[in-house]
């Protein structure tokens, strides 16, 4: 196991910090203290982290610890690293007296700053821990401590044992190639209500066009966060005969994240700010009357408050300008009528979110339309399945009530209101 920097604190009225960690000492003499991580037995990269946090008294007195409530570590990737603020298990007492050459380990847990399929390593000061990738069934494999370790119950870092031969046939290049590029882009779900058109579903991913090992990220490195995106929303009228479509958007586009721009006050809560840029062309797939389209360029930054572990704070404004003439009205007897797509999108939105990433989640996405008066608002709440009894299920349940105007690309100057709940893959 690798340590980290060795602790140090004196008597005195008040306690010295380490990190987030705080050491209380009952002792006169002067005590060293080694902070450490290891990985519990069966700890996988999964939506979550989870790490044994090891003290060690490394002084020749006794001393009185206090395991401190969140530890801030930095989490890596394949493709990204964000710090993690991770969580005391409650079920353990933070206080313990460290006999000299003693330890101690408590276990803490949080959410991973951002999805991932493969292994992360999860670091504190210059103590390292991997954690492998979850195999088949979502349980991870046995890490083993060595012999050495298990007679003398030394912590230690613990390695992943080599994962089994079918789930490295499993895991084929296509596999690979998929995790490497591939990941959410807006929330997914499948929701449905008690009227006309009943069912809404969206569909959203986004593919990192250069592969962030190749020579264009080495040699260009802003070019590794171009993306090209897909998203699709439909209106399902299952209760009409023949079960048809009321309209669907399509939505390709292609975009570039410029990803922590600013970040700070880690300790104090956190502020991150993002921005993304792009261009999006948006259609409904329909000919003739029916035909909606338009195509846009957009700025987006996005505004975090709070640790990705604990309660956050999300705000998203979006501007953008039309690059063409948005196509598509209402007709009578084949003559355009009514007023034009801009007036009912107009040229700003919001989406803002607050909740914890494992826990209650509160979104609401609005549009002003042209002149304020032709917006929209959809507000939803999800929490995720895990959490109820046994965890059976992933994903999340959501409940959505849309407001306003242009619900569908095909109705965007009809107004409507509804609630619809059900099932969401990402949020």
């Amino acid at each position: 196991m690798v340590r980290s920097t060795v602790m140090k604190k004196t008597t005195h009225l008040g306690c010295l910090w380490a990190g987030l960690l705080s050491l209380t000492c009952a002792s006169s003499s002067v005590a060293d203290v080694s902070l450490v991580l290891s990985a519990p037995p069966g700890a996988a990269a999964t939506q979550e982290v989870r790490v044994w946090v090891v003290a060690l008294n490394d002084g020749a007195a006794p001393v009185d610890f206090e395991f401190a409530p969140h530890l801030v570590t930095e989490v890596t990737a394949r493709s990204w690293t964000a710090p993690a603020s991770l969580r005391l298990q409650e079920a353990t007492s933070p206080r313990v007296t460290l006999a000299p050459g003693a330890f101690a380990r408590r276990e803490y847990w949080g959410a991973l700053p951002e999805p991932t399929h493969g292994p992360v390593e999860v670091a504190f000061g210059q103590s390292r821990v991997l954690l492998p990738a979850a195999v088949k069934g979502g349980v991870s494999e046995p890490m083993s401590a060595g012999p050495a370790a298990a007679s003398a119950g030394a912590p230690v870092v613990m390695k992943p044992e080599p994962a089994p031969a079918e789930t490295v046939h499993e895991d084929t290049s296509l596999l690979r190639f998929f995790k490497a590029h591939f990941e959410p882009h807006e929330p997914m779900y499948f929701i449905a209500g008690f009227e006309q058109p009943n069912a809404k579903f969206q569909l959203s991913l986004r593919y990192r066009i250069f592969n962030e090992d190749g020579w264009v990220p080495n040699h260009l490195p802003p070019l590794a966060n171009l993306f090209v995106a897909y998203t699709q929303t439909s209106l399902w009228d299952w209760e009409t005969e023949s079960a048809p479509f009321r309209d669907s958007s399509y939505k390709p586009e292609l975009h570039y994240a410029w990803r922590d721009l600013f970040r700070a006050g880690e300790r104090q809560g956190g502020i991150r700010w993002d921005l993304e840029a792009g261009l999006q062309h948006e259609s409904n797939g329909r000919g003739g009357i029916d035909s909606r389209s338009l195509n846009i360029a957009y700025l987006r930054p996005r505004f975090t408050l709070g640790q990705p572990g604990d309660f956050q704070v999300s705000i998203a404004p979006r501007v953008w300008a039309y690059v063409s003439e948005a196509e598509g009205r209402h007709t009578l007897a084949n003559i355009p009528v009514g007023d034009p797509v801009e007036r009912f999108r107009g040229y700003v939105d919001l989406r803002v979110t607050a909740g914890w990433r494992d826990y209650l989640m509160l979104s609401a996405y609005g549009r002003l339309g042209n002149e304020g008066d032709r917006g929209s608002l959809t507000v939803d709440a999800s929490y995720p399945l895990k959490s109820l009894p046994f965890g059976l299920f992933a994903g999340y349940f959501q409940v959505q009530y849309f407001t306003g105007y242009g619900e569908s690309l095909l109705d965007y100057d009809l107004r409507s209101e509804m609630i619809r709940f059900g099932f969401s893959m990402w949020r």
